[in-house]
């Protein structure tokens, strides 16, 4: 478990070198093909060759946390497996870019490099920053859900404020009667007509002063 935990430690703290080293790596060799420049394309190699090498234990380190990640509550396989895929494909990308540049490294070692080599070089270089921030991007849906495509956003549950901190619910709830059920104060709905009522009353002072006389 504690192995576990440093894997996934090591490789959240990892998993952007390789973009980033691709990304300046790529700005430098764009700004090398510029006639006379050709001491910016050989700093471009140099951090293309860093790329690939930190995504090996990126990806390493992303094998051997696995186990840990897919037994947190919230967490789908399905969007690991997504993730691993995807990393996998990069890797490999990676892995082609560090052989071609072995390659031009012994064969024009001492030379000027020529532009086709320059130019499948950056070819590849773009195709690996393409499948690396895909890789991110699903990486990070493991445990951000808003960044999925299916995301739905939660309804509003807050409520109107009033004066003094209660909610307009809260002040309604305040002007209605003891003992009614929070319907409005309707004497036809309560099942008394005060009219009435009062009709009875004069009609029994009128019966009583008859009476009298």
């Amino acid at each position: 478990m504690r192995f576990e935990l440093v894997a996934v430690e090591a490789h959240l703290a990892l998993n952007h070198l390789p973009f980033a080293a691709l990304f300046f790596g790529t700005a430098l060799l764009l700004y090398g093909m510029f006639p006379g420049r050709q001491e910016h394309i050989k700093l471009g190699f140099i951090f293309y060759v860093f790329a690939f090498v930190i995504t090996i234990p990126v990806f390493i380190a992303g094998e051997a946390g696995h186990n840990l990640v897919a037994n947190i509550d919230g967490v789908r396989h399905s969007h690991i497996e997504l993730h691993e895929k995807a990393a996998k494909l990069a890797t490999v990308v990676m892995f082609a870019l560090g052989v071609l540049l072995a390659i031009g490294h012994f064969r024009f070692r001492g030379k000027e490099i020529p532009g086709w080599y320059i130019k499948g070089v950056l070819a590849m270089a773009l195709g690996g920053l393409f499948l690396l921030v895909n890789t991110q991007k699903l990486g990070g849906a493991i445990r951000h859900p808003e960044t999925r495509p299916d995301f739905v956003m939660p309804s509003s549950t807050t409520h109107d404020k009033g004066d003094g901190g209660h909610d307009h619910d809260s002040m309604q709830a305040e002007t209605v009667p003891a003992g009614t059920t929070g319907q409005p104060c309707n004497p036809a709905v309560n099942g008394i007509d005060h009219s009435a009522h009062d009709s009875m009353n004069h009609e029994q002072m009128g019966h009583d002063d008859g009476h009298q006389h």
